[in-house]
């Protein structure tokens, strides 16, 4: 066995480890945020139709006189998620929990996917709970320890080049040249990085900063790979991702499918879903009647009739329905299988890829996007399936949400790509013509972050500036020091988050001017890192269409005018979270004509990061202190 094998037998036993540990973490998370919410209990089955894919639908309501606790739940669940369903009563142990999906909540209602197998019989009320993915987790772990397995006994030269290349082990054979057409709707940049992903096969490396068209150019290259007849995997951390760039290579003509639970695809896109895409199909079709006739011998069985039956009478027809049932999930197996064989294009979340487990299928290319977002357990098992492997994402932005603090600690929070980018630099290409932000905005990310290469297009340079050029504000920039006021950080009454009400009041007073002077609040965008301070703008804001959240839920879009309350001020001069300095980067690089900032500097210098932001704006004029008298007069 050679070292590198050895070290990723070493590696693989390493991911397996923190997905328990992440695990734990989310549910530890859960009994804590939602203590209040596992006191609900009292929700009586109302009934249960059969959906598809081995799944039935339960539909559940409050027990009378429980409609306002319902309330808290809704405010703990929204559809797609995972839910626990349990007895309320703890001496029921004949109905096991179980793991469903979340499809619908109504005012004193609620719809869940759950699995065909779950029998709630007898049972006269239930709870509902958030819980941690477990199923994701679990066909994870599996996955990884067959592929350490696969590690163990073969050697090394057998596997894909694509796996052999991040083995640092050459290929046998190099993907032949290809005549590179130009893409006209692409930039010079955009085409030579999918030159790149040729020439560079089978690993190439993208990294996109904020607003060079990344996804657009993956979108081409997919286009381009289907129509050379090549098969092609298209993997993201998050739903969304997949379905942006899913939308947009749709919108070439390309046939896709989108693989998934359609609850969690956006209704874009769902008309490439395999629930939407089987419909056609004779198997399906003969599916549907079988299921049909199911529902009828159910409904059949379970009336009371005068005559008494006859001993077995209705465990025979029992016994038939399943069997009716599992001849339909027969035939929809075959029609779903003919879709995986038919389908040059098929999208998925990398969670998603990994429950589904699409067989021994091969791919010609994977293309994961918001690479560095995606943490590296779910990555591993996809390599073995494909020869050519693009990661496309920018390791100057978020990286993977990890909860364990142990698992971060021991490296669980740096992506695949950033780890390869580090070990195979001449595979990285950098786009570097960006279309979001002028120029004054795009200065420090660019020389912080890009060694300086982002170029704004002329489309950029030539755009109007925001209404009267908002003047009292001093630019397209403006960073507002709050330094020796009493603009101070607070801890609220509950959680472990952080408020600045005082920088709530300024950042709010900021978003009313710019509509005073014209931009509609659809176009402003407030943002924070700490989760508690956008809970507190947003409930102090009257402007309809105003966006106010977290850093995180804002990575990979944009708004004209964007707000930025970093809210750390104290004596000690702590920065606490925000010494992960990309969650900064990417709230500074979501605006696209005016950037609004303020914080503590006298706080936040202390760290190398913002003193030289501090320095850069400083240096350009962009800076001004709470006690300056325009600001003082703006205030008052």
């Amino acid at each position: 066995m050679s070292d590198k094998t050895a070290w990723t037998i070493s590696r693989l036993e390493d991911l397996r480890r923190w997905l328990v540990l992440e695990q734990q973490a989310e549910v530890d998370r859960l009994q804590k945020e939602s203590g209040h919410f596992r006191r609900l209990g009292q929700l009586r089955l109302t009934s249960i139709d059969d959906w598809h894919s081995g799944r039935q639908l339960a539909h559940f309501a409050a027990i009378a006189g429980q409609s306002a606790k319902f309330a808290l739940l809704q405010g703990m669940v929204e559809e797609g998620i995972p839910v626990r369903i349990s007895s309320s009563d703890p001496a029921a142990l004949d109905c096991p929990p179980t793991q469903g999906i979340v499809q619908e909540i109504g005012v004193i209602s609620i719809s869940v996917v759950v699995s065909r197998d779950w029998n709630p019989e007898g049972l006269d009320s239930f709870r509902l709970e958030p819980t941690a993915n477990s199923w994701t987790a679990k066909r994870t772990d599996a996955a990884l320890a067959s592929l350490t397995s696969q590690f163990t006994g073969r050697n090394v030269d057998d596997l894909p080049p694509a796996l052999r290349q991040i083995l640092n082990r050459p290929p046998g054979k190099t993907i032949k040249k290809t005549e590179w057409i130009n893409q006209p709707q692409l930039n010079t940049g955009q085409n030579q990085a999918l030159a790149h992903c040729l020439l560079q096969a089978p690993m190439a490396l993208i990294q996109g900063p904020p607003g060079t068209g990344k996804t657009t150019t993956l979108a081409t290259l997919i286009a381009f790979l289907v129509r050379s007849g090549q098969r092609v995997l298209v993997a993201a951390a998050s739903n969304l991702a997949v379905d942006n760039l899913l939308e947009k290579v749709m919108s070439d003509g390309i046939s896709c499918l989108r693989m998934g639970h359609p609850l969690r695809v956006h209704p874009r896109v769902r008309e490439a879903t395999f629930e939407a895409l089987l419909r056609g199909s004779a198997e399906y079709t003969q599916a549907k009647k079988l299921r049909q006739e199911a529902r009828a011998l159910k409904s059949k069985a379970g009336k009371w009739s005068r005559a008494k039956p006859e001993p077995g009478q209705r465990k025979g027809q029992y016994a038939e329905v399943r069997a009716l049932f599992h001849e339909a999930d027969h035939f929809e197996d075959l029609a779903r299988e003919k879709l995986l064989d038919d389908s040059p294009a098929i999208f998925t979340t990398l969670s998603g890829f990994v429950q589904s487990w699409p067989g021994k299928r091969m791919w010609d290319w994977l293309i994961i996007d918001e690479a560095c977002q995606a943490m590296e357990a779910p990555v591993w098992p996809l390599l073995p399936k494909v020869n050519h492997v693009v990661f496309a994402g920018d390791p100057c932005q978020l990286p993977p949400t990890v909860l364990s603090a142990q698992a971060i600690k021991e490296g669980a929070s740096v992506s695949l790509m950033e780890r390869l980018a580090v070990e195979f630099p001449e595979r990285l290409f950098l786009l570097e013509t960006q279309y979001r932000m002028v120029p004054e905005i795009m200065e420090f990310p660019s020389v912080d972050s890009y060694q300086g290469r982002l170029i704004a297009h002329e489309s950029v340079l030539s755009r109007a500036t925001l209404p009267n050029g908002c003047e009292l504000f001093g630019g397209k920039v403006i960073a507002i020091d709050t330094s020796g006021s009493d603009f101070q950080e607070e801890h609220p009454e509950q959680g472990s988050s952080l408020i600045n009400p005082s920088e709530a009041n300024l950042i709010l007073r900021m978003a009313k001017e710019l509509v005073a002077l014209g931009l509609a609040p659809e176009h402003i965008g407030i943002i924070t890192p700490y989760r508690a301070q956008a809970e507190l703008i947003a409930a102090k804001s009257d402007l309809a269409g105003l966006e106010i959240n977290s850093v995180d839920s804002f990575q990979g879009r944009e708004k004209e005018a964007i707000l930025v309350s970093l809210v750390r001020s104290n004596p000690s001069a702590e920065v606490g979270f925000l010494a992960e300095t990309r969650r900064t980067h990417v709230a500074i690089t979501r605006a696209r004509s005016f950037l609004g900032v303020v914080g503590d500097f006298s706080t936040l210098a202390t760290h190398p990061y913002y003193s030289k932001l501090l320095d850069f704006w400083l240096e350009r004029g962009f800076v001004r202190s709470v006690w300056d008298e325009e600001i003082a007069r703006f205030l008052s």
